[in-house]
């Protein structure tokens, strides 16, 4: 088990050698622009527009 653990370990520093802080930075910094585009969609979906409930859909569909 304590190979195992040693091996692991030797991978993950190896691994974190190859990181880039500032990728994950910029990369972060972009999903949060994404997801305030995200919410302004949804808020710009959500509007009211204060039409009636006895609106007949079939009827405006017919072009009456």
């Amino acid at each position: 088990m304590m190979s195992a653990l040693k091996a692991a370990n030797k991978e993950l520093k190896g691994m974190m050698k190859t990181v880039n802080i500032q990728d994950i930075d910029n990369l972060q910094d972009e999903i949060v622009d994404l997801m305030d585009v995200s919410n302004e969609i949804q808020e710009t979906f959500g509007r009211s527009y204060n039409v009636p409930d006895n609106i007949d859909e079939d009827e405006l569909l017919s072009g009456r």
